[in-house]
């Protein structure tokens, strides 16, 4: 999950987040602006407090919209999806990603997932998100990178991919191998630990390797 792309997948596709909320921001700024100058209780105020609310419900079902569509794709095409148990209030600390972060609506992806995963008798799988940008998919290697990295080039192993294909890989390698299906259903993210890569690293790299 992310923010220039909302998701990239495994197969290194990926779908763009449309941005309803900054596609509209103008727009609101320009009603709160003439909202905020009119006297309280006069109809032309109402008027404009009826608009707004209706530009926020409009956006809020263009994500709804969105979300669905793509979680419908994703359970056409495949009978797994792995995703990162995400600490989105902790993301929402960082001030210059925060408005981005809540127009995502990461949290609502994941709810909309299970739900439909259960629908369809597909799998919702939920790993932990530690680490999964900072190694390598194919053998594991601690390659740290900074948020300006966007390509992995492991030293080890000589892997060169997109930055967020690695982790969209190592994100199914774990999903896949630590919490395997069952006939019962998707698998209940909050039933027992997440799969999480401290169990496939060393300690000596785990030390070493912060979640950036």
């Amino acid at each position: 999950m992310g923010l220039t792309e909302f998701a990239t997948f495994d197969d290194a596709s990926s779908v763009k987040y449309p941005q309803f909320l900054r596609r509209s921001e103008d727009e609101i700024k320009h009603l709160q602006r003439h909202f905020s100058k009119k006297l309280k209780g006069s109809r032309r105020r109402h008027g404009l407090g009826r608009r707004l609310a209706r530009l926020h419900i409009h956006i809020r079902r263009q994500r709804e919209d969105f979300q669905n569509k793509l979680v419908h794709r994703v359970f056409a095409e495949n009978d797994v999806l792995v995703l990162e148990k995400l600490n989105v209030p902790g993301l929402l600390k960082n001030h210059s990603l925060a408005k981005s972060i809540s127009d995502a609506s990461w949290s609502s992806f994941a709810r909309r997932a299970v739900f439909k995963s259960e629908l369809f008798g597909k799998y919702a799988v939920f790993v932990d998100p530690w680490g999964t940008t900072q190694f390598c998919h194919r053998c594991l290697q601690w390659v740290p990178k900074d948020i300006a990295t966007r390509e992995h080039v492991c030293p080890n192993c000589g892997e060169e991919i997109p930055r967020d294909v690695n982790s969209a890989l190592l994100i199914k390698r774990l999903g896949i191998q630590s919490r395997p299906p069952t006939d019962s259903g998707s698998s209940p993210a909050e039933q027992g630990p997440l799969p999480s890569l401290r169990e496939m690293v060393s300690p000596s790299v785990e030390a070493g390797s912060p979640r950036i």
